[in-house]
């Protein structure tokens, strides 16, 4: 939701702006994550652990060898923010937030989870830049209201129509809490992300949405079976 043009590429070929390719990757892989999940939750477990522990060996290798971090910025180019040479891309945080939501929650709530993911980060990235208004200062992090109220919105409608198909009733008021809850992480967390590894240059693990969403949806969890 950086301030920038709805399209543009930089001169290293790294997409700014609203980064469709990257935003439609995001969603696919929650559509992914859905089919395999439902279709074999042991063996979706299997398939993104061992998925997490290679991207996370092969990030570690990218990030202390120029030519492979050359290589792969070359390679993912159209996915890959350019600050992501520099510091663990956001796949590794989708695939932990996912698979920590798989091994700790029920279907129902895995099933917002991913919704969340999916929809909530494209759709508040799309809004912040769209619709952001220009002349107001944006947040410390770069994001504003628009995008934050994009995705609360987003997130609250297909939490509404999910819920109402499961369970055959409009659940108000878990669909408003649980989404002001998505799209408050959305919206605060700092996007590149915020480093917190006290080896910052040998393991530069940091706070990012994906991940931290996933620990919040307990939320869900309650608001779901309590109500």
């Amino acid at each position: 939701m950086k301030s920038a043009q709805p399209y543009q590429t930089t001169s290293q070929g790294y997409e700014e702006g609203i980064h469709w390719s990257r935003r439609i990757f995001h969603t696919r892989n929650g559509i992914l994550a859905l089919l395999l999940y439902h279709r074999d939750k042991v063996l979706f477990q299997k398939v993104v652990g061992y998925l997490l522990v290679l991207l996370i060996c092969l990030e570690c290798i990218r990030l202390h060898s120029s030519w492979l971090n050359e290589l792969a910025s070359r390679l993912f180019y159209p996915i890959m923010r350019k600050n992501e040479t520099r510091r663990f891309s956001g796949m590794g945080y989708y695939l932990a937030g996912v698979l920590y939501a798989s091994c700790y929650f029920d279907s129902v709530v895995f099933d917002l989870v991913v919704i969340h993911l999916a929809i909530g980060d494209p759709i508040a990235a799309i809004f912040g830049i769209c619709f952001g208004n220009p002349r107001k200062k944006r947040w410390k992090n770069g994001k504003n209201m628009a995008g934050f109220l994009a995705c609360w919105w987003i997130c609250m409608w297909s939490t509404l129509c999910y819920l109402y198909w499961k369970q055959g009733k409009l659940c108000f008021v878990i669909s408003i809490v649980s989404s002001f809850v998505s799209a408050l992480v959305e919206s605060c967390t700092p996007t590149p992300q915020y480093i917190l590894s006290p080896f910052p240059t040998l393991f530069p693990f940091g706070l990012d949405d994906n991940l931290v969403s996933t620990h919040l949806q307990k939320l869900k969890k309650i608001d779901i079976f309590h109500v």
